[in-house]
């Protein structure tokens, strides 16, 4: 049972981004579990590496899904944690891990003794990433008014975004912006592994980079 202690929850507005393994259910029926496993592992250990040394990131997993949280609402802080998603999004893809999220902002409260996570930009976060038809991390309109200003021009694009009841203007992070045909070979070399409605999501992504 759990012994009744001090609470050490902290409550900020704070950056939260959601990210899902596409394809999950499928990899897990078709393929041995070490196989998963290490792959999986090889992720978590490629985010842990990234975020280890910022201080003001952090990460939970449950699973094929991975929560980022971070320990305010600073501009800069957003600028790192795109970074971080970029990186996580190129490697996952590198070892047959497409994965698609979205990053809100609000109220969130951590305690990262229980590994305890809660508050309404992870329910939205979540609700944005199940919608959208693409490989990619699409921005929440609570933290579209920052990334709006000319210090994130750079960094994510206003565009349709492809959903799975029609399409909808969203800003998206610009993950392939440091090496655009590197990162349409990832996506390419996907296709090998999928059929059928899967298609979709890679035919998605590389409209939207070809758009850029």
């Amino acid at each position: 049972m759990w012994e009744k202690e001090i609470s050490s929850i902290e409550s900020a507005i704070r950056y939260v981004a959601y990210m899902d393994v596409m394809g999950f259910k499928d990899m897990v029926a078709r393929n041995p579990h070490n196989v998963i496993g290490e792959k999986l592992q090889n992720l978590l250990i490629f985010i842990s590496d990234l975020i280890n040394n910022k201080g003001s990131i952090f990460s939970s997993i449950f699973s094929d899904s991975i929560y980022f949280f971070t320990s305010d609402d600073k501009q800069t802080t957003l600028k790192s944690l795109i970074e971080v998603l970029s990186k996580v999004m190129k490697y996952a893809l590198s070892i047959g891990l497409p994965m698609k999220g979205a990053i809100a902002m609000g109220e969130v409260s951590v305690d990262l003794v229980k590994n305890l996570t809660f508050g309404q930009p992870l329910i939205d976060a979540y609700l944005i990433e199940e919608s959208i038809v693409l490989y990619g991390i699409v921005i929440h309109n609570s933290v579209e008014d920052i990334v709006r200003k000319k210090a994130f021009q750079n960094y994510v694009m206003d565009t349709k975004i492809p959903l799975k009841s029609g399409t909808a203007s969203h800003y998206i992070l610009r993950w392939w912006r440091n090496d655009l045909k590197k990162s349409q070979q990832l996506v390419r070399d996907i296709r090998l592994s999928v059929s059928d409605s899967p298609r979709r999501y890679i035919d998605n992504t590389l409209d939207l980079m070809d758009n850029d």
